[in-house]
C-alpha cells in the first residue's frame, strides 16, 4: 500500500481538489437551467444550453444522459425522425462500455462520477418506449412493435447476466400494453390478446406483490374484447368470470373506431446520496469483512494472501455514500377524459418512480461489496500516509477522501412520474374531447382536443403534463 505514495502527492492533491470542487453539486443541481427550461416548454432554450455542454462531445463521461435529454427534447417538440436519430445514439452507445481503466483508475481514489455513466436498467428501455412512439407518430406501426419487443427482451437480457441477485424488476408490464395496443391497432387481434395477456400475468406476479398496484380495469376489458374479436368465446367466458365483468356483446361496431389516449404525468425522481457506517469485523483467510449490524449487511472481501490484509487492520469504519431517489410529486393526481356525453377515468399503467426505486436497490445490493471494497482502500491509503514521514500527509489524504467520496447522482431526469391511459370508442368523424386534470382540493384544469376518428381504427395519442411540486431534500 505505501508504493501508492510515490505518486507526485502535490499534484494528486492538486487533481483531486479541483474534481472535488467540480463535482460538490448533485447531476440535478448542475442542469436546473436546461429542466427549468424544458418545463417552460421553450425547447429552443433548451436545446442551446444541452449542446454547449461538454457532454455533447462523444468523449465525454456524461454523453449518454446527452443523448437520452437531447432524444427526449426532440420527441417533445414532435421531431419524430430527429428523435429517433438521438435514441438510436443511445441504444448503440449503451452496447460498448465506455469506462476507461483511466476513470477506474480515478474513481478508486475519488468516486464513481468520475466514470463513464452506466444507465439504470429502466433507462435502458425508456429508449425503445420513446423510439415506439415516434414510430406510431409517424404511422409505422411495425417499426413501433419492434420497439415495444425490444423493451422486455432487454430486461430478460439483462437478468440472464446475472449470476446471482437478480433484478426484483424482471418483466415490464406496460411493454406489453403497449404491444398489445399497436397490435390492435394493427387489426391483428390474435397478437393483442396474447399480449395483454402477458401483461395481465406480468402485473398480478410482479407489480402487485412489488409495487402495489394491479392491473388496470382497461386492460381486462381489452383482453375480453380482443378474445371476442378473435373469436375466442371460451376465453371470453373465463375471464368474465375471472374478473367478474361482462363483456358487451351488443357494443357498437359500425361508424366508429377507438382513441387511446396515453397521459405522461409529472417528472420522475432525481439521485440524491445517503450513506452507510460499515465496521472492520476482522480479517481471516485473505478477507476482511465490513459490517452493519443495524441492517444486517455483510460484506466479506477477498484481498488475496501475502499479508495485504494487514494493511486494512487499522481501518475501522467505513462510510459508504450511496445514490438514492427523492420523488417529485405531480402536481396533478389524476384525470379523466370527457366526450359524447360520457367520461373515461385514467388509469396507472407504469409507476416509473417505482419502477426507478427498485431498479436501484437492486443494484445497490449487487455493488456494494465493491464500493466498500473502494472505500477501504482509500482509507487503507490514509493510514499508510499516517506512518510515512512526510509531516501532515496523513490528515491531507484523509480530508482529501472525505471531501471526495461521493455518489453517483447522474440520471435521466426527463422521464415522468407515471403513465396512465385510457381507450374510448368514439363515432367517425372530427371528435372534441376534454381532458379535466385534477391537481387535489377541488382544484382541476380543462384542456381540450380535436381528433379524426377512423371508422375500426385506433388512433394512438400521447399527452405530457411536466408540473411538479419540485425536489424536497
Amino acid at each position: 500500500m505505501k508504493k501508492l505514495l510515490k505518486f507526485p502527492f502535490r499534484i494528486f492533491v492538486i487533481a483531486t481538489l479541483l474534481l472535488f470542487l467540480a463535482g460538490c453539486a448533485t447531476y440535478y443541481m448542475k442542469q436546473q437551467k436546461i429542466y427549468d427550461a424544458m418545463g417552460h416548454g421553450d425547447w429552443e432554450a433548451a436545446s442551446k444550453l444541452l449542446d454547449a455542454q461538454k457532454s455533447s462531445k462523444p468523449d465525454n463521461k456524461d454523453h449518454l444522459l446527452y443523448l437520452f435529454d437531447k432524444g427526449w427534447l426532440e420527441w417533445a417538440r414532435e421531431q419524430s425522425k430527429e428523435s429517433n436519430r438521438f435514441l438510436q445514439q443511445a441504444d448503440d452507445y449503451m452496447d460498448v462500455s465506455h469506462v476507461t481503466a483511466g476513470q477506474k483508475a480515478l474513481a478508486v481514489i475519488s468516486n464513481p462520477m468520475m466514470k463513464a455513466y452506466t444507465p439504470e436498467d429502466h433507462e435502458r428501455i425508456f429508449v425503445n418506449y420513446y423510439k415506439a412512439l415516434n414510430y406510431v407518430d409517424m404511422n409505422d406501426l411495425e417499426g413501433a412493435l419492434v420497439e415495444a419487443r425490444r423493451i422486455n427482451e432487454k430486461i430478460y437480457a439483462q437478468n440472464d447476466k446475472l449470476k446471482e441477485k437478480k433484478n426484483k424488476y424482471s418483466d415490464d408490464a406496460f411493454a406489453h400494453v403497449m404491444m398489445g395496443i399497436i397490435y390492435e391497432a394493427s387489426r391483428d387481434y390474435n397478437n393483442a390478446f396474447i399480449a395483454y395477456k402477458n401483461a395481465l400475468k406480468v402485473y398480478d406476479e410482479i407489480y402487485t406483490p412489488l409495487f402495489g398496484y394491479s392491473a388496470p380495469a382497461q386492460l381486462k376489458r381489452d383482453i375480453l374484447r380482443t378474445a371476442y374479436k378473435t373469436g375466442f368465446y371460451d376465453d371470453v367466458r373465463f375471464y368474465e368470470k375471472q374478473f367478474s365483468m361482462e363483456y358487451d356483446r351488443s357494443a357498437p361496431t359500425g361508424n366508429t373506431g377507438d382513441l387511446v389516449f396515453i397521459w405522461h404525468n409529472g417528472l420522475g425522481p432525481v439521485k440524491d446520496e445517503w450513506s452507510i457506517n460499515f465496521t472492520n469485523a476482522g480479517a481471516s483467510n485473505g478477507f476482511v469483512t465490513f459490517a452493519n449490524p443495524e441492517l444486517g449487511m455483510s460484506f466479506p472481501i477477498y484481498l488475496g494472501g501475502g499479508g495485504k490484509s494487514a494493511s486494512y487492520n487499522d481501518v475501522h469504519v467505513v462510510r459508504v455514500a450511496f445514490p438514492k431517489y427523492i420523488e417529485r410529486m405531480p402536481i396533478y393526481n389524476n384525470a379523466e377524459l370527457f366526450a359524447t356525453d360520457q367520461h373515461f377515468p385514467f388509469e396507472m399503467g407504469q409507476n416509473v418512480q417505482k419502477i426507478a426505486v427498485q431498479a436501484l436497490k437492486d443494484r445497490m445490493l449487487r455493488e456494494m461489496g465493491e464500493t466498500i471494497a473502494r472505500l477501504a482502500a482509500k482509507q487503507a491509503m490514509e493510514y499508510a500516509a499516517r506512518e510515512s514521514k512526510q509531516e501532515g500527509l496523513g490528515a491531507t489524504v484523509s480530508i482529501i477522501n472525505a471531501l471526495t467520496e461521493k455518489a453517483d447522482t447522474r440520471n435521466w431526469q426527463t422521464l415522468p412520474h407515471d403513465i396512465r391511459y385510457v381507450r374510448m370508442t368514439l363515432p367517425e368523424g372530427t371528435q372534441k374531447v376534454q381532458m379535466r386534470l385534477y391537481a387535489g382540493q377541488g382544484r382541476y384544469v380543462d384542456k381540450e382536443f380535436q381528433f379524426e376518428i377512423q371508422k375500426n381504427r385506433s388512433t394512438i395519442f400521447h399527452f405530457t403534463t411536466m408540473e411538479s411540486y419540485g425536489v424536497k431534500r
